[in-house]
């Protein structure tokens, strides 16, 4: 959650941090944020999202059970050599 005021404020838009480097956080919106978060003195929420964890938990499963061919494509999709 992203709030520049009023941290509790449920009309705060909300994103996923798609990358961290070293002073730099990237954040996806499911839309267009609104202005505000490009400017300075913006306060940054950060939680977990249970969803999340399942959906990796998941794909890892799916991953395990995969047949060989689909295991070869997994590789080729990851670039991973032979």
């Amino acid at each position: 959650m992203i709030s520049k005021n009023v941290p509790l404020n449920q009309e705060n838009p909300t994103g996923t941090v798609i990358e961290e480097i070293n002073h730099l956080i990237t954040v996806e919106f499911p839309g267009k944020p609104p202005r505000f978060v490009f400017s300075n003195g913006v306060r940054i929420d950060l939680y977990l999202s249970d969803i999340t964890y399942q959906r990796m938990l998941d794909a890892f499963q799916k991953l395990s059970e995969a047949s060989i061919s689909q295991k070869e494509i997994n590789k080729k999709l990851l670039g991973k050599k032979k």
